[in-house]
């Protein structure tokens, strides 16, 4: 899988592995969504670098914008997906806590 990340994509996935290290946000049936998001990324990156923009440039840069923030929130990167994790979190916590008192 990883093989077939260019080497700028494997820096994001790694980058990104390493910032949602310990918190069990991911599993082997996101490997694919997560390949596309750093690939996202990398292209968007690629046309920011570039000194002029076509409009077809233009039109592509948009549409990884928008692509990268939907694969985000499919995969809870973004910090609105991040703050319903943690509310999940919380609200199992708090089942489980109130679960032990009356068992």
């Amino acid at each position: 899988m990883l093989a077939s990340l260019s080497k700028e994509a494997k820096a994001v996935w790694f980058r990104i592995l390493k910032s949602v290290e310990g918190l069990e946000l991911f599993d082997n049936m996101d490997t694919e969504l997560l390949e596309s998001y750093c690939n996202v990324v990398v292209k968007k990156k690629e046309l920011e670098n570039r000194s002029m923009l076509s409009v077809e440039d233009t039109k592509a840069y948009q549409a990884y914008i928008r692509l990268q923030k939907s694969l985000a929130d499919s995969l809870g990167l973004s910090p609105a997906a991040r703050a319903r994790l943690i509310k999940k979190a919380a609200d199992k916590e708090l089942e489980d806590q109130f679960g032990k008192e009356f068992d």
